[in-house]
């Protein structure tokens, strides 16, 4: 049974000075982790093995978190774009262990340029 991870994370300081949000996470000796490196294209099914980096050694791994844009401003998109990049992997893989999702905060409002809402997701999965 896969379980499932998820938090929150203030990514306001590293938007503030241009950088890509990374969220650290601790990894026992022996784990094996997959971290998603690129915003996912939700329109294509199929997904390049460059588009993950997969992590063996360490203690620490590294989670960046990617901006992605709802197609309204439905709050509820970000949260149900989350779970559908959780539940896209989670049914492809049957290897994962643990699946873990982290929701970039403050939401950021893009109008009066588009109506539309600006957020930040970052994936990983410890595999078998």
């Amino acid at each position: 049974m896969t379980q499932h991870t998820a938090e929150f994370m203030d990514v306001s300081q590293f938007v503030l000075h241009g950088k890509i949000p990374q969220r650290p996470l601790t990894k026992k000796s022996g784990e094996v982790w997959h971290v998603r490196a690129t915003p996912l294209d939700f329109k294509h099914e199929n997904h390049a093995p460059t588009d993950w980096t997969l992590v063996r050694e360490g203690e620490i791994i590294r989670i960046p978190l990617c901006p992605y844009r709802t197609l309204s401003m439905d709050m509820s998109q970000v949260l149900l774009s989350a779970f559908d990049l959780g539940h896209r992997f989670a049914e492809r893989y049957n290897s994962i262990v643990r699946s873990h999702i982290i929701i970039g905060q403050p939401v950021e409002d893009l109008r009066p340029d588009v109506e539309a809402l600006r957020y930040w997701i970052g994936y990983a999965v410890q595999i078998r």
